[in-house]
C-alpha cells in the first residue's frame, strides 16, 4: 500500500462537492468527492460525458490542485473518468499549465472501480455492514447499466466452448501486487491504484 494511504485510514470521512478556497481571486470551485482526515486529503474530480474546464491560462484540475494545497496538509489529486485509456490530451494540458505548481495527479477508469468492486470476494463482504454490501450492489449495477465496464466476457458461453477442439496456448491474468483498504481492511479492492502523471521525479 502506498505510504500516503497507510495513515489515519481508519478516520478518513467522506464530503461531495466539498467548496474549495479560492485561488488569485478565480471563483470558488467544487471538487466532486474529498477523502479527509487530520493528516491527508484525497480530492476526486469525476468526468462523465462531459470536459474539463480549460481555457488558454486555466485548467480545473490545476486549480482544484492549488486550492488542496491551501490546506496544508499532505493531499493527492484523482481524476477518475470513463475512459478506458489515460485521457493524455487533458493530462498533459494539466501538466504543462502546472509545472511550476508541482502538479500531479492520479488517475482512475470507472471501468477499473467496477472490476475491483464485483471482483470483491463473497467472504470478505460477510465483514461490512448491511449499508456497506447495498451501496457496494448498487454502484456495480449502476455503472453496467452505464456501461461503464470493461469487457465482461460473452454470457452463456460454456457450453458451446466446451464442444470447441481447439485449445488456447496462453491465458492471460492480472497479478496485482497493491491494495487498497476500504471501507474495512477485509474488503480488499486489489489494484485499485491511480496512474500518476507529474512532470518533477515522484
Amino acid at each position: 500500500m502506498p505510504a500516503w494511504l497507510t495513515s489515519n485510514q481508519e478516520d478518513l470521512t467522506y464530503t461531495f462537492w466539498k467548496r474549495l478556497p479560492s485561488v488569485e481571486s478565480k471563483p470558488r470551485g467544487e471538487i466532486d468527492l474529498c477523502l479527509e482526515s487530520k493528516s491527508l486529503l484525497i480530492g476526486i474530480e469525476v468526468k462523465y460525458e462531459s470536459e474539463l474546464a480549460v481555457d488558454s491560462e486555466n485548467n480545473q484540475l490545476v486549480r482544484y490542485w492549488r486550492a488542496l494545497e491551501k490546506y496544508g496538509i499532505a493531499f493527492r489529486l484523482i481524476y477518475l473518468t470513463q475512459d478506458l485509456r489515460p485521457p493524455l490530451g487533458e493530462i498533459r494540458d494539466a501538466l504543462k499549465k502546472g509545472e511550476k505548481f508541482g502538479f500531479k495527479v492520479g488517475w482512475i477508469s470507472w471501468s477499473t472501480v467496477h472490476a475491483e468492486l464485483k471482483a470483491l470476494p463473497r467472504q470478505n463482504l460477510t465483514v461490512a455492514t448491511c449499508k456497506e454490501q447495498m451501496i457496494i450492489q448498487d454502484m456495480v449495477e449502476l455503472l453496467e447499466f452505464r456501461g461503464l465496464t470493461s469487457f465482461l466476457g460473452f454470457p452463456n458461453c460454456s457450453e458451446a466452448l466446451s464442444r470447441m477442439s481447439f485449445t488456447p496456448n496462453t491465458w492471460f491474468e492480472t497479478n496485482p501486487s497493491k491494495t487498497i483498504h476500504w471501507p474495512a481492511p477485509e474488503l480488499k479492492l486489489e489494484g485499485l491504484l491511480p496512474q500518476w502523471y507529474s512532470r518533477r521525479p515522484q
